[in-house]
């Protein structure tokens, strides 16, 4: 009898990286014979395109710690099976250390033994000792199993555990159906820029860690060099964390930025393809997908060496640094500040760096457009798929 597994995380349709992580293992879950396969996802509205079981919540329900123990019963149909969450341990404390809650139905259900413990983590970030806060510890103490996303989210991970088990890590992967290089005149036909512009694309959503700010200063340093510099801003909502419209009002950078929001991912692989450059001026990745899906379109990053962003970096070999890194600082002093109630570390990042990295780099070699593809050929599906399969057939074992 196939085994129930409820994936626990952004909903598949919510068009959040999360999301597309949920769907894609959701996805190849459906294909596997041994289990019997739902979602309960946190926005989103679900679709008929999905051939699985699909539950959603709304935001107000915060992580749907109150709905859980109905959607599980009416899932499983009270049989034994497997919570499977894809989110920050920051969300999940409830999940994984249910004995601090107060007496109650969720916590009798959390602590009845009817499923399994499995969780997806990304690590953008260590804390103190390099491992995760106090928090973060309790929550991985609650789970059967544990996976990374990374190496650097492997060893925090591994930290972050009493005794340092040893963990498995397996990145998330990219369709190279989808992402792959296409014409750059379509993509900047789109956006409605010169086809003899400079284009410097940037796909973050609305968080605290996407900084933002540091976008708009990157961009308005160029632009004060040279008007003919445009940008493509890929954005989830206009108004949350960052407000772009007053960014772009403040900066004055109107003319000079396009912005898109909800589009497919064909388009979306359009939009890079049109990018001479794309940058991420984030202050932490678990993985990095506009990391990935920019070098598997041919187009350069630029990124930092913190957290797990760089892993899927080409070293271009165009200079003695690494031209798709900011190096300056990183690994001499680069300055950091403690952040959130979970006392993690975050980078200060310096606009400056990123346009002296943009001004001397000779991304525009055809040798570049090469390495950025090749380096994330082992994310492609296929390769990946078989890694998986095998991850959770073996937790059926275990």
């Amino acid at each position: 009898m196939p085994v129930p597994i409820l994936i626990l995380s952004d909903a598949p349709d919510s068009g959040t990286g999360l999301g597309r992580i949920t769907k894609d293992l959701a996805a190849l879950l459906s294909t596997m014979p041994e289990f019997r396969v739902g979602t309960f996802g946190r926005g989103g509205h679900g679709s008929r395109d999905f051939p699985w079981i699909q539950y959603t919540f709304d935001e107000r329900f915060q992580w749907g710690e109150s709905l859980l123990p109905h959607i599980w019963e009416d899932f499983s149909g009270g049989h034994y099976g497997i919570i499977f969450t894809v989110w920050d341990a920051s969300r999940l404390t409830w999940f994984g250390a249910p004995e601090n809650l107060p007496e109650g139905s969720l916590k009798d259900f959390l602590t009845s033994g009817k499923f399994q413990k499995w969780g997806y983590f990304p690590i953008d970030s260590h804390g103190v000792g390099g491992r995760l806060s106090i928090l973060g510890q309790e929550t991985l103490k609650g789970y059967d199993r544990i996976l990374a996303y990374s190496k650097y989210g492997k060893a925090v991970l591994s930290n972050s555990i009493v005794g340092g088990k040893e963990l498995d890590f397996i990145p998330h992967g990219i369709d190279p159906k989808v992402f792959y290089p296409r014409a750059t005149e379509k993509g900047k036909e789109y956006l409605d820029v010169p086809q003899s512009s400079t284009l410097i694309g940037c796909v973050m959503t609305n968080q605290a860690r996407k900084d933002w700010g540091v976008w708009a200063a990157i961009a308005r340093e160029l632009v004060a060099m040279d008007s003919e510099y445009m940008f493509w801003a890929h954005i989830d909502v206009l108004e949350r964390y960052w407000s772009l419209p007053a960014l772009l009002a403040d900066f004055g950078l109107e003319a000079n930025v396009k912005v898109t929001q909800r589009v497919s991912d064909d388009v979306l692989a359009g939009l890079y393809s049109a990018c001479d450059l794309t940058i991420l001026p984030s202050l932490g990745e678990g993985f990095g997908y506009p990391i990935a899906e920019s070098l598997a379109c041919g187009v350069p990053v630029i990124h930092h060496d913190h957290a797990a962003g760089h892993e899927i970096m080409p070293k271009y070999g165009l200079t003695d640094h690494y031209p798709g890194i900011i190096r300056t600082g990183v690994n001499e002093g680069l300055e950091y500040r403690l952040d959130t109630l979970h006392n993690i570390y975050r980078p200060v990042l310096d606009p400056k760096d990123w346009v002296d990295e943009i001004l001397h780099t000779d991304w525009r070699r055809k040798a570049v457009v090469d390495e950025a593809q090749k380096a994330v050929e082992h994310l492609h599906w296929n390769n990946l798929a078989p890694v998986w399969k095998n991850w959770f057939r073996r937790g059926l074992a275990e």
